[in-house]
């Protein structure tokens, strides 16, 4: 059955962290049996994007007020959707999707944490209309609170990872390379790896990556390189000559680096944050450090640092653990979970 979907987010697609290679992944899926367009506003545009197997729409970022965002254009667009996937975290938008279709999943992808999104949310959340549609989390943790708050309609479903791209790496490295995708800003920590970075000056044989666009001026220490902004191809590269992940993050619903570095089998050091324990569970392969405490990262770097170092066996085998545990994440067993989800929701009205 054809179904005309429409998703909906707020950063244009080039933005590229989770929410939007989410939405790429997929929306291509999905486009070999139903009709699918993808709006965004151009808020944090970075480049225009080429030979996309769905139709891409992008509208003028507009504001309302400090908080509210103003998609009111979106209307034109939805007209002959059968369905749309709409992100949650993104105050003003919800209630112009509603107007538009009873068939709606709001995607529970980003975090509400500001006092201001607070208020917001739960003056929204006194709407029947927004726990009468349906609600996507990525972990059990996070579907768990919204059904102590009454929401009913929940579909939990993970992120996934495509292991024919992002295979067991091979290299053996005379280095411990330390890998932060995306660690450029303060709610990713980029202050908490500066702290380690300088603490671990001394370890000659040891080096620290970030890649990822960067919206202000950082000054690196010296034993961080900063490779920019990368290509999917040169990005598993980069981690498939790692030899752990460090995500020192604040924030977080469900991290596609930590299932990224997972999948060529690097460990991963990780802020013990509810969501990303809920997803990746207590293993050998994951360390979690308690949140803004740079000793315990520390002890955490330094765990899988002394094995690498002193135990190749055992390092090679917490390798091939975290490999298994990305299997379970495989995008050919989880983008089928998400056309259901879709299929439910359509049959459902």
């Amino acid at each position: 059955m054809l179904v005309n979907i429409v998703f909906f987010n707020l950063p244009h697609l080039s933005y590229s962290r989770g929410g939007e290679k989410w939405i790429k992944e997929v929306a291509s899926y999905l486009s070999s049996s139903h009709k699918i367009t993808v709006i965004t506003t151009d808020y944090r545009k970075l480049y225009d994007l080429k030979d996309l197997e769905f139709n891409y729409v992008t509208i003028k970022f507009k504001k309302r007020t400090f908080l509210l965002n103003d998609i009111r254009q979106i209307k034109e667009y939805l007209k002959d959707s059968d369905l749309i996937y709409s992100f949650y975290h993104w105050a003003g938008t919800q209630r112009e999707i509603l107007k538009h279709s009873n068939r709606v999943v709001f995607g529970h992808h980003g975090m509400i944490n500001s006092f201001l999104q607070r208020i917001y949310y739960r003056i929204l959340e006194s709407d029947k209309k927004i726990k009468n549609v349906y609600h996507h989390f990525l972990t059990q943790y996070r579907a768990d609170l919204y059904k102590r708050r009454g929401f009913n309609k929940i579909f939990v479903i993970p992120n996934f990872i495509d292991l024919k791209k992002y295979r067991p790496k091979t290299e053996i490295t005379d280095k411990f390379r330390i890998l932060s995708p995306g660690v450029v800003t303060k709610e990713k920590g980029v202050d908490i790896l500066f702290k380690v970075a300088n603490v671990l000056k001394s370890y000659k044989d040891i080096e620290f990556y970030v890649a990822g666009h960067k919206y202000h001026q950082l000054n690196f220490p010296d034993n961080v390189k900063y490779l920019g902004l990368l290509k999917e191809d040169d990005y598993i590269k980069v981690i498939s000559n790692g030899n752990l992940l460090f995500l020192p993050t604040k924030i977080e619903a469900f991290s596609f680096s930590i299932l990224e570095n997972l999948a060529v089998g690097n460990p991963a050091v990780v802020s013990n944050l509810p969501d990303i324990k809920s997803a990746f569970g207590e293993t050998e392969v994951t360390y979690y450090a308690e949140l803004n405490n740079v000793k315990d990262y520390l002890n955490g770097i330094l765990k899988y640092y002394k094995i690498w170092k002193n135990n190749p066996k055992k390092y090679e085998e917490i390798c091939k653990e975290a490999r298994m545990i990305a299997m379970n994440f495989d995008s050919e067993i989880i983008l089928p979970k998400v056309e259901e989800m879709f299929k439910i929701v359509y049959d459902s009205n």
